[in-house]
């Protein structure tokens, strides 16, 4: 009850001065969003054109230690100036919300020149300590803080779901979420005591893990209920909108456009107060966590009763932020954005959803007849300088043997059996898998993986058995290696060489053709670089229907999946005239924001 009640009071406390919070948290965004990560990026970018690096990856890194090391200190500095303005952001944040509840209004200078000063007063020890409190606490405190320069502070899926295959690297990567999520709450309350009471960080650490003690339940009770109310709300109101959109789309045909246009403005309207309400109800725990004022501050309109400048900026702001809103949202419910009918269809693996045992014949077989216009599959030379269809580096996962594919010849290779998906299969020479795959009039994408025991003569080998085929077949490559990228665009300039990057924090300056990025780091920024640059761009692996429609909103030019028939479906009813009501349902699925 005492939750509950004190929940109650915080949505009171918030509509007492619901404009100002909303007013903070948009300008907020929009100067995190709009003006520091561009600056931040542009200064990566002038980073790696100075010391003449082309891209960032997990097997260039030796490249940053050039020059004394010096490219490597300054990424370094660069991510700390970007942890240092996520701490002024939320400590700005925390500020403007406590001045306002506090009955003081919303100041911006005020409450930016106390987040400053509580930095300024920092020691050098206190700063470091924080820096890495900002590093490894607040990544993992999204309910209670958000923010666009700590997007790329994240593992890419393939990593966790590679790690979560094996039992005890899931069971640790649980362990240690839960272990930081404890720390969250233990210290959420860190920054106010810096920031109301002039604690040092030290101190500030002691009396906030003293504050909570015995209240870790009562803070994710709260967190919890205040998130589920916000979903199953946002839920609600896209359903209600949707629903409306359907009756006009049937029985009011001529007023359909323009009510797909009014209903999905006021939807997403409803949304972004819906997330404004979350994100300060979320800072009414951290900064009152027993009980929140109930003081009304003046009016926003009074605080620029004076200031005819700033009225006819936030007037001018807000009409903007409006008319563009509206201008894309007709734009995407007459199908101007994305274009599903050349996006191409990519089989991780060879398979479509466990129908068979990856990179094998009979799932080959079976997943052609989906018809993808790929199959992606993978391939490691072996002892006598083959070439074998295989994923992994060791062959223990799959058939239980544990080497690796240059300990063995083909011939030794294609007599294990691979066991997946309650199925099994013969391994398979990459020659049988192209011989069937033609036969079965079905393009590849290869990826050749490399290691540290590959003979010198590679690339030549595969070029010598291999280029003349996949170049008829209309066959593609990629690869891990830009150096596989490079010697391919050099060997077999026909055929087209896409470069994998599974972390992308700007687009690499190469000459592939395609690059295939990994979905969690993939942003429109980057699409429309690559597009600019005549090059293309493919998202993997990309398995959930939202994903896959935010691939298409990102127009991307591809998609890989090991769920092929769900990929199909989804660009499927892209494809086919979909009702406003439809469109408009996509629309509110994906991440719609990112546009502006």
């Amino acid at each position: 009850m005492k939750t509950l009640r004190y929940l109650w009071r915080g949505n009171s406390a918030f509509y007492k001065n619901w404009w100002q919070y909303a007013i903070l948290v948009v300008v907020v965004q929009a100067v995190i969003k709009h003006l520091f990560i561009p600056l931040y990026t542009l200064a990566l970018e002038v980073i790696l054109a100075v010391f003449r690096i082309n891209y960032i990856s997990y097997n260039n890194l030796g490249v940053l230690l050039k020059y004394g090391g010096l490219p490597l200190i300054l990424i370094v500095i660069l991510a700390i100036l970007m942890l240092l303005t996520a701490y002024l952001q939320f400590a700005f944040m925390l500020t403007s919300i406590y001045r306002i509840s506090s009955g003081k209004g919303l100041e911006l200078l005020a409450a930016g020149r106390a987040a400053w000063n509580s930095l300024r007063s920092s020691s050098l020890p206190g700063i470091v300590l924080f820096l890495l409190y900002v590093a490894l606490v607040l990544p993992t405190s999204s309910s209670f803080f958000t923010s666009s320069l700590l997007k790329k502070v994240v593992i890419p899926d393939f990593i966790l779901e590679f790690l979560s295959q094996n039992i005890y690297y899931a069971i640790a990567i649980f362990v240690g979420f839960l272990v930081l999520t404890y720390f969250s709450i233990r210290l959420v309350r860190v920054l106010p005591l810096m920031l109301d009471n002039d604690y040092g960080f030290k101190e500030a650490l002691h009396t906030s893990w003293g504050e909570t003690k015995g209240h870790f339940i009562r803070y994710v009770i709260r967190v919890a209920i205040i998130a589920a109310l916000t979903v199953i709300s946002i839920t609600l109101a896209k359903l209600a909108g949707v629903a409306l959109q359907e009756m006009f789309d049937v029985h009011w045909k001529h007023l359909a456009f323009a009510s797909g246009i009014f209903l999905t403005f006021s939807v997403e309207i409803i949304e972004v107060l819906l997330k404004i309400f979350e994100t300060i109800l979320l800072a009414f725990i951290i900064i009152f966590p027993n009980a929140i004022p109930l003081k009304k501050s003046p009016t926003i309109w009074a605080t620029f009763r004076r200031q005819k400048r700033a009225k006819v900026v936030f007037g001018t702001s807000i009409t903007i932020f409006a008319v563009v809103l509206v201008l894309f949202n007709i734009s995407y419910l007459v199908g101007s954005f994305g274009s599903a009918k050349t996006m191409l269809t990519i089989s991780h693996r060879g398979v479509d959803a466990g129908n068979g045992v990856q990179n094998t014949l009979p799932a080959l077989e079976r997943t052609a007849k989906v018809k993808p216009d790929y199959v992606e599959m993978d391939l490691h030379e072996t002892k006598d300088h083959q070439f074998v269809v295989m994923h992994d580096e060791n062959l223990k996962a799959l058939t239980g043997v544990d080497r690796i594919p240059h300990d063995m010849t083909l011939a030794e290779i294609t007599k294990l059996t691979a066991h997946e998906n309650g199925q099994e299969a013969r391994v398979v020479s990459f020659d049988d898998y192209l011989a069937t795959a033609e036969r079965l009039n079905q393009k590849l994408l290869v990826e050749i993986k490399t290691t540290k025991y590959d003979s010198p003569q590679l690339m030549d080998n595969f070029k010598k058995k291999y280029s003349k085929r996949l170049m008829q077949d209309h066959d593609m490559i990629h690869s891990l290696d830009y150096r596989v990228i490079s010697k391919s665009e050099e060997l077999m300039p026909k055929i087209p060489a896409s470069f994998i990057l599974p972390y992308t924090l700007i687009l690499p300056n190469t000459n592939a053709n395609l690059y295939t990025l990994e979905e969690t780091t993939l942003n429109q920024k980057i699409v429309d670089e690559a597009h600019n640059h005549n090059q293309r761009v493919l998202a993997w692996t990309i398995n959930e229907e939202s994903d896959m429609q935010q691939m298409v909103f990102l127009n991307t030019d591809g998609i890989i999946t090991d769920n092929l028939t769900t990929l199909k479906e989804v660009l499927k009813d892209q494809n086919d005239n979909p009702s406003y009501a439809k469109r408009m349902s996509q629309l509110l699925d994906v991440n719609w924001q990112s546009a502006f």
